[in-house]
């Protein structure tokens, strides 16, 4: 539907563009944070701009030190979007971000469901034995 209409769009045009306001997906103010996101396909992009704030900017009054947990769902892996940069992170920061492909059409094992699941249970049982991350507020943002 949208394809056909940019489609049949002219050179100078105008386009009306508007999209989600105010403050739906921000990071929390807590750096010490639990956050758990889940995207799909080009769904990846807020949580890259979570994921560059949280480990690449140099900013002194937001320095991460909790956790990030990216969820990716795609359906086949050669789909995997910024898959070296991700791995990347994964590799320079392994006690604050990891990283979990789900791929619809090759593994047929977890459901989202389960995997969601499974994951809140781990992270209660990571952040339980950590006193600096008891009381560690967890955010689930899912795109």
């Amino acid at each position: 539907m949208c394809s056909s209409y940019l489609n049949q769009l002219q050179p100078g045009d105008e386009v009306k563009i508007t999209g989600p306001v105010g403050k739906e997906m921000l990071l929390p103010d807590d750096p010490e944070a639990t956050i758990i996101m889940l995207a799909t396909g080009t769904g990846i992009a807020p949580f890259r701009a979570f994921l560059w704030r949280m480990f690449k900017e140099n900013n002194p009054d937001y320095q991460f030190k909790g956790l990030a947990w990216l969820f990716f769902g795609v359906a086949y892996t050669a789909n995997i979007l910024y898959k070296d940069e991700l791995e990347e992170l994964q590799a320079k920061y392994p006690d604050h971000f990891r990283l979990t492909y789900a791929i619809s059409r090759e593994q047929k094992l977890l459901t989202v469901a389960r995997c969601i699941s499974k994951v809140a249970l781990r992270s209660m049982r990571m952040t339980s034995g950590n006193s600096s991350r008891r009381k560690t507020p967890m955010s689930i943002c899912v795109v």
